[in-house]
């Protein structure tokens, strides 16, 4: 694996212990091909869920919840297409969390409240609403795919105090996907199924429970049918969006268990007992992934068999390749060459995720794949226009002259571009600072369309009227146009039209042309080319927006030719790429990467760096990369400047973020202000992340049900049943004078454990008569000595649980033995024999520990290994002793928890005296 490229980061070491989500499923092999030529132009699309996104890699960017990491698979696939001398435009939409439909339509995410400057004071709640929005009191850097959606949320005129609430959307990953994409990579499913909860039900220590599991996989069988056919139906949305040369590769997902079989169980330790519960969660895990691969293939199939031709490749060979890299499911096991996290994160979301090795390793297995470039041109690019007119009625003869241009431009952009949207925005003045109620700030007449019809429609119903008066809301109808959902990684072109000149600031919005450059710049930017169809009045006023976002302005009176004229401008530019967004820490170094951008025509000569997005270039390379550390504070966007051989210039822009912690949350609020934590986690809702915070779950199992790997129970299964067997020559239970110890006598307990299995166990007395039987689970047992005559019952030892009960004396056995709670003891169990010349020959030799089912017979006391002691150690064939929950969960989970933040895989025995001073307070 080759070392991080895109960001030199301050590694951050710490561990926690409990798990959640993940996902899980499929995948079928793509044939061996040729890689893209080199020297193409290729734009790579990635949408999906937390598998696509990049969680478990680290050095996180976007939207808050997506996880989006720079060493996804996906990156790396990028990058190593851009190593072979192509420019790569590599766009990510996935996000953690996602489903199937989230592809399709806009995800509702968190809400937040924001207080409104002014308050109530003047305003009616709508007019409140509005001063809100243009506030932007809720805002975001990711302008392309994130908004926000307001409502009242507090409105107090005694007060004057308002707030809104701030819903936060994010837009259908697929409006990223178009004609301009030359190829969609993604791992979408697991979520549709459930798999975070099969994840935290299954395999993560207090929170897992057979039941629960078994009920979770149940309920993701039943929805793979489903499954099937919303990818389906997604597939053939993607081809329906795309080229017919384009393609889509689908990955599939690896196993999250490296065994095929790891049974659980449960059962109640104290009184009363019930039946417990049993299942196989490696083996039914597995098998649901293997189910999963047949819908997923199923769909891939069908969406093939629709389009008439194999635009989908299949990638299966994931789970053949991460084979032996998969977590251990043992709480007390790793598995130290595993390519997915385990619980070795301060991150939850990063628990049963790829590390940055597995990213890696997944990204190897596109290498093979075909990807449709293209040769870098003009015509090869694609291009978003919107044209911004002012309709005021002087305006007439030029909204002719544009209707009569219609098929020659639409034929225009049909020619010279790659793939071409088109949208109309129009703006008069605002009707409450003219007093006419014709007037209108600025109104969308046609959103983005790439249909002549539509296009040709729109520009047809403009209706020039009002005006007479100077100046007009131009800045609005640009603001409005640079709101439009634009495609990313395509030019961006906004073309205002009028005569008059603009408001500067506007009376009622407060528009300015800074505002307006900054929107145009965080839209990677919009480039605004104005043209004056007047006397010359109209440009001077947009000069510095032209020139801020990288356009120009002219000045002409024939319409149609400096229309066509500045499209072609445009598209003869170089195209201008910065594979962001950055987000790091004070003194961290970033890998700036401008590898996408590329000359029409000529070659790109200078690259020219803005670094703090102050407006002014920094630092100029020949070459398309920069490492560069910062070593102060910038929440800007960050701008790289590119310049062709013939002196023409492009802009491209993205967010950057340079912090105290290397995440993107304001320190005010952030609720672990020292440590890179983009999710904010803090799940026991105490205020301190989880990052941060020592202990920072609540588990949530039954209290009274424990939870342990059926192969070996350890510290679950440590309660002990112990006596002595001495001579009785009366037979009457009672050591007296001159009768001593018994040695060599087999003691044999049967019963059944607390959860209703059948167990049979042996000791065999020691020199001085004593005997013990160890390693048990709470349970109800029978306990007979071979030879005895006489028998007496035992008491329980001090610290057990409720019920303990030291049995009852039938003939000479000792019945109803109870062992409530884990770690329950009964002492003082005997057992009289004849007096004999010898020691007793036991009736079964003493070979092992207490085993369901079958005579087993466990080694001597002193060779017993301490009960806590087994708590993290190693069973065999690489499985654990305990998974435990319920009665001693907290305990454990805290060693447990210690253990793992240390690096080491032992627990002290102070874990005994802990639960031990827990029985004691019961």
């Amino acid at each position: 694996m080759r070392p991080r490229r895109p960001l030199l980061h301050r590694a951050t070491a710490a561990a926690t212990l409990a798990a959640v989500a993940a996902s899980l499923l499929v995948a079928v092999g793509l044939a061996p091909a040729q890689a893209a030529p080199t020297g193409d132009a290729i734009k790579v699309v990635q949408i999906g869920d937390s598998y696509s996104a990049g969680n478990g890699a680290g050095a996180y960017y976007g939207p808050a919840d997506c996880y989006r990491s720079h060493d996804s698979w996906a990156a790396e696939y990028s990058e190593w297409l851009a190593d072979q001398g192509n420019h790569v435009t590599f766009v990510t939409r996935a996000c953690s969390g996602a489903v199937s439909q989230n592809v399709l339509t806009d995800r509702k995410m968190d809400s937040h409240m924001a207080y409104v400057p002014g308050g109530t004071i003047g305003r009616t709640q709508e007019e409140g609403l509005a001063a809100a929005k243009a506030a932007k009191v809720c805002s975001t850097k990711y302008v392309d795919e994130e908004y926000f959606e307001y409502s009242v949320a507090i409105w107090d005129t005694v007060r004057g105090t308002f707030a809104v609430d701030c819903q936060r959307y994010l837009r259908a990953q697929i409006e990223a996907v178009g004609r301009d994409t030359d190829v969609v990579v993604f791992t979408m499913g697991g979520n549709d199924l459930g798999f975070a909860d099969i994840v935290k039900q299954c395999f993560a220590v207090g929170f897992r429970d057979p039941g629960d599991c078994r009920e979770k996989v149940t309920d993701a069988r039943a929805g793979i049918g489903q499954l099937e056919d919303d990818l389906t139906d997604l597939l053939g949305r993607l081809r329906d969006r795309m080229r017919p040369d384009a393609k889509v590769v689908l990955l599939s997902y690896p196993y999250l268990s490296n065994t095929d079989s790891f049974v659980l169980r449960s059962l109640r330790d104290r009184l009363p007992f019930v039946s417990g519960d049993t299942y196989d969660i490696g083996h039914e895990v597995r098998a649901l992934g293997d189910e999963g691969d047949a819908a997923q293939r199923a769909a891939v199939a069908r969406a093939n068999t629709a389009a008439g031709r194999p635009f989908v490749s299949y990638v299966d060979t994931v789970k053949e390749h991460f084979a032996g890299h998969e977590p251990d499911p043992s709480a007390t096991n790793r598995n130290d060459d595993r390519w997915i996290h385990e619980f070795d994160s301060v991150t939850m979301a990063e628990w049963y995720h790829p590390t940055t090795k597995g990213h890696y390793e997944e990204s190897t297995l596109l290498r093979s794949s075909s990807v449709p470039g293209r040769v870098p041109s003009a015509s090869a690019g694609s291009i978003d226009l919107v044209f911004a007119i002012d309709t005021t009625g002087s305006m007439d003869w030029v909204l002719q002259s544009v209707k009569d241009t219609a098929t020659r431009m639409v034929d225009h952009l049909a020619a010279s571009s790659g793939s071409y949207r088109f949208a109309l925005v129009t703006f008069r003045d605002d009707p409450v600072y003219t007093g006419w109620d014709g007037d209108y700030a600025a109104r969308v007449d046609l959103p983005f369309t790439s249909d002549p019809d539509a296009i040709r429609t729109a520009l047809a119903g403009m209706v020039a009227d009002g005006g007479g008066d100077w100046p007009e809301t131009a800045l609005s109808g640009m603001q409005a146009a640079i709101d439009l959902p634009w495609r990313p990684g395509v030019k961006k072109v906004l073309i205002p039209i009028s005569d008059a000149p603009a408001h500067d600031p506007e009376p009622m919005s407060g528009l300015t042309s800074a505002t307006v450059i900054a929107n145009a710049l965080a839209v990677d930017p919009v480039e605004v080319y104005p043209i004056d169809v007047g006397t010359g009045a109209f440009a001077p006023s947009v000069e510095a927006v032209a020139a801020g976002t990288g356009g120009s302005t002219t000045t002409s009176l024939d319409v149609a030719e400096t229309l066509l004229d500045t499209i072609s401008t445009a598209m003869d530019k170089p195209y201008a790429w910065v594979q962001g967004p950055y987000v790091a820490r004070v003194g961290d170094t970033l890998r700036l990467d401008a590898r996408g951008s590329y000359a029409t025509t000529g070659d790109l000569v200078s690259f020219e760096w803005d670094l703090d997005g102050d407006g002014s270039y920094d630092v100029t390379t020949s070459t398309p990369t920069l490492e560069h550390m910062f070593g102060a504070l910038v929440d800007a966007y960050l701008a790289v400047r590119v310049t062709d051989s013939a002196g023409r210039a492009s802009i491209a822009t993205t967010p950057l973020a340079i912090t105290d912690d290397g995440d993107e949350t304001p320190a005010d609020v952030d609720v672990c202000p020292t440590v890179a934590d983009p999710g904010q986690e803090d799940h026991d809702g105490d205020g301190v992340g989880d990052a941060c915070d020592p202990s920072p779950f609540v588990l949530e199992t039954d209290p009274e049900v424990v939870v342990f790997e059926a192969d070996d129970p350890g510290v679950v299964a440590s309660s002990t049943v112990s006596g002595a067997v001495f001579e009785d020559a009366d037979a009457d239970g009672l050591r007296e004078a001159g009768e001593g110890p018994a040695a060599g006598v087999a003691v044999t307990l049967t019963g059944n454990d607390a959860g209703g299995t059948p167990v049979t166990a042996a000791a065999v007395s020691a020199a001085d008569g004593s005997w013990s039987v160890t390693g048990l689970l709470p349970g109800t047992y029978v306990l007979r000595a071979a030879g005895a005559v006489s028998a007496r019952s035992g008491a329980p030892v001090a610290a057990s649980g409720a019920g303990t009960a030291g049995g009852t004396v039938v003939g000479s056995s000792v019945e109803s033995v109870v062992l409530s709670g884990v770690g329950a003891a009964v002492e003082g169990v005997g057992f009289g024999v004849r007096s004999a010349s010898g020691p007793a020959t036991p009736t079964s030799p003493p070979t092992g520990a207490p085993t369901p089912g079958g005579p087993v017979v466990p080694p001597a006391a002193s060779a017993s290994p301490e009960p806590a002691s087994e708590v993290l150690a190693a069973g065999p064939s690489g499985s654990s002793p305990l998974a435990t929950t319920g009665s001693d969960a907290g305990e454990v989970l805290r060693w447990a928890m210690l253990a793992v933040a240390v690096g080491a895989l032992t627990v002290l025995g102070a874990a005994t005296a802990a639960r031990r001073t827990r029985r004691q307070e019961d």
